[in-house]
């Protein structure tokens, strides 16, 4: 008997809702978590899962962030970013290109070393197709395998300084997208302010409400959306962790990330 009753509690926890400290991401990833989430819950017919109303409430904050999130992105160095984003992009497609050509080198070693990256490189997808956010972290993630496990090759195709430039510019792009807010902004970002906990509240209503019924009415019909909404979750707290990571390194006093400064 003591297994059928704790059957019940093992299988809420197990789809239960995973925690993210919304409070830490940046304004453009806050709006992003937001909008998925939205999205997931769409496509799971909220009415029949007993969770419109909730989720409504959250839905109808978006357009107001995202119309202080365009005014923000008008008042920021849009220029500058756009050239620097172009700058890295190009030293990446022209290593590529050095890669691919150098398939065919006549030495077998350095065609050898070639494949060996251009496996590597292909992992990546179209890394240039992605949103700058998931572009950074992807240059970030290929300097490193570039410079640690295919060091040896990217050495043996003369292509070391590449990635040195690849790495030096991505740092530059990511560097104006952090400082990218001015003066001018200062009150759209106030207004941002005051919608971040509100689209925070509103989310906690629906993931408490989707919580509770979990626990009443039983996993069956909310595990999918439960697990698709924890996706989404793993993926910025992973972000987050990710940052903390490098902002401990560069300081090591530094206990904790700094939430967004808008």
């Amino acid at each position: 008997m003591a297994c059928k009753t704790a059957q019940p509690y093992t299988l809420f926890y197990m789809t239960k809702l995973l925690k993210l400290n919304n409070s830490k991401l940046r304004n453009e990833e806050h709006f992003q978590f937001h909008s998925e989430i939205t999205e997931v819950v769409e496509k799971h017919d909220p009415v029949a899962l007993d969770i419109d109303d909730e989720h409504k409430q959250h839905a109808s904050l978006l357009p107001s962030a995202l119309e202080a999130l365009l005014l923000i992105r008008k008042s920021a160095t849009t220029n500058q970013i756009i050239d620097a984003n172009a700058k890295r992009k190009g030293v990446f497609r022209g290593m590529v290109d050095a890669v691919k050509s150098a398939l065919n080198h006549f030495n077998e070693d350095k065609a050898a070393a070639a494949d060996r990256v251009w496996v590597m490189v292909n992992s990546y997808g179209n890394v240039t197709a992605k949103g700058y956010i998931e572009e950074t972290g992807a240059f970030v993630k290929f300097v490193q395998d570039a410079t640690t496990t295919y060091a040896a090759d990217f050495a043996l195709l003369q292509l070391t300084d590449w990635v040195t430039e690849l790495d030096a510019r991505n740092k530059a792009f990511a560097l104006l997208m952090n400082n990218r807010y001015t003066e001018s902004s200062e009150k759209t970002s106030l207004r941002m302010k005051e919608l971040r906990p509100q689209l925070d509240l509103a989310y906690r209503s629906l993931a408490e409400r989707i919580d509770a019924l979990v626990l009443i009415k039983g996993f069956v019909g909310y595990e999918t959306l439960v697990h698709e909404i924890n996706a989404r979750i793993d993926k910025y707290n992973n972000l987050l962790a990710q940052r903390k990571g490098r902002h401990s390194k560069n300081d090591p006093t530094k206990q904790d990330d700094h939430p967004e400064a808008n």
